[in-house]
């Protein structure tokens, strides 16, 4: 089953490839300076790209756990009133047939 997206996830996955591209041409012209520190601002904006997109899959992990938690949790708590439906209705037969065999017992004694 797919999930639809969430904007939030959409967002922070546009903004994760806009810093990592940014990072990339940023550290592209730095490396006609110095290849070190182009080379840290293209990892700066790699990593930071990264944590951007774990934090929007994160959250839309839990958004999905929700919204499917949702659901399964109403159709326990209506599997939950049917058993104590049935334990009653099981417990009114039980009743019956014990003063059945009252009745019984009684017309056995006369």
């Amino acid at each position: 089953m797919r999930l639809k997206k969430m904007p939030t996830t959409i967002v922070l996955m546009v903004c994760s490839w806009l810093i990592a591209i940014s990072g990339l041409f940023i550290g592209v012209f730095y490396c006609f300076s110095s290849l070190k520190i182009g080379i840290g601002i293209i990892f700066a904006g790699i990593i930071l790209a990264a944590v951007i997109r774990m934090v929007g899959n994160i959250g839309e992990t839990i958004f999905n756990l929700n919204a499917n938690l949702i659901p399964t949790l109403r159709e326990i708590q209506q599997n939950l009133r049917q058993i104590n439906s049935d334990s009653r209705d099981i417990n009114q037969n039980i009743h019956n047939i014990w003063l059945l065999f009252e009745d019984i017992k009684n017309t056995l004694e006369k």
